[in-house]
């Protein structure tokens, strides 16, 4: 791993690997040293569970990945429940309401795959 140091508000957009100097404490994410759009160091200890993360399979990392996210909500504590709810549930009517409507048209899940697909291919080029 390269040594780094967090890089500043100038040195996120370009992603360069001048960035990557500094600290001993502080580790490059792969790639950074080839200008990937990586824009946050890491502790060695956060790289190492990185790098025991990419041995496990598939599966493995997507259990991983939500129990991960499961500690960052528990971090919540101000959340009120109630309001969040709420919103949703104005959120589902509202979109209920579009398709009774006919505001908006349903695609089928094929196309959609379809659509992501095309849309991929030419970012590729």
């Amino acid at each position: 791993m390269i040594a780094c140091t967090p890089p500043s508000a100038s040195t996120r957009a370009t992603a360069s690997s001048s960035m990557w100097a500094g600290s001993s404490t502080m580790t490059a994410p792969p790639g950074a040293e080839r200008g990937q759009p990586y824009t946050q160091c890491m502790t060695r200890e956060v790289a190492e569970v990185f790098e025991t993360a990419k041995t496990l399979d598939r599966g493995e990392i997507a259990d991983l990945a939500y129990l991960l996210l499961r500690v960052l909500d528990e971090d919540v504590t101000d959340v009120d429940q109630a309001k969040v709810d709420a919103r949703w549930h104005a959120e589902y009517r509202r979109r209920i309401d579009d398709i009774e409507s006919e505001r908006v048209q349903l695609v089928s899940h094929e196309e959609t795959v379809a659509q992501a697909r095309a849309r991929l291919a030419a970012r590729r080029k």
